[in-house]
């Protein structure tokens, strides 16, 4: 015999509402690390919305979360809410890294500010001018988990010596997910990349 459709509701409604409780659960997800002159920014994104990650500082707040210690060689960054302790690790994006870096990137020095498309192989470095015998050199590399370091610098050149003079505006680089754009700042120089996906390679 059929069971009436009718004694099945109950079940169905429960159902939909551990459906709809799973898909309103929302995770941290840890995505970059940006390490300064002066400080390091985690990258935080929630799963319930998808969209940039938000960087944020030791003791600064994410969704209610306080950000704590980061751990360099485990990757993991300490998180406390209501007195619960949660430890995120840095997305691993399973290697799906692009075979070059195209997007728009950007050097503010003072007040002036150049902004142009790049086309950046990896572990080669690529050159912006930037006027006033300055140049902003990027020089971005896969790593194995499949997120992107980058290492920036800008290069200043005396015209009457010829001396030239290196700052490094990231001192340990950029870790973050492909696609992820970022922003830099210090006290004299800002960096920002915006990257795209990059074309399919033929087949």
């Amino acid at each position: 015999m059929r069971r009436p459709a009718a004694s099945l509701l109950p079940f169905r409604i429960f159902a939909l509402l551990l459906l709809s409780a799973a898909l309103a659960r929302a995770e941290i997800e840890f995505r970059g690390v940006l390490t300064a002159l002066d400080k390091t920014l985690f990258g935080l994104a929630d799963t319930a919305a998808p969209d940039a990650p938000e960087w944020v500082t030791t003791g600064e707040t994410f969704a209610g979360w306080i950000v704590g210690d980061y751990n360099a060689t485990a990757q993991t960054l300490q998180l406390t809410k209501d007195g619960v302790n949660l430890t995120v690790h840095l997305k691993d994006t399973g290697g799906t890294t692009p075979r070059f870096l195209q997007g728009q990137a950007g050097f503010k020095i003072g007040n002036r500010t150049v902004e142009q498309p790049v086309a950046m192989d990896f572990d080669q470095t690529t050159v912006l001018a930037l006027g006033d015998g300055q140049s902003g050199k990027v020089l971005p590399h896969k790593l194995p988990d499949g997120n992107i370091s980058y290492q920036v610098t800008v290069e200043t050149t005396t015209p009457a010596t010829g001396n030239r003079t290196t700052t490094h505006i990231l001192q340990s680089g950029v870790t973050a997910e492909p696609g992820i754009p970022f922003t830099i700042l210090t006290a004299n120089f800002s960096f920002s990349f915006t990257p795209k996906a990059a074309p399919a390679a033929a087949h």
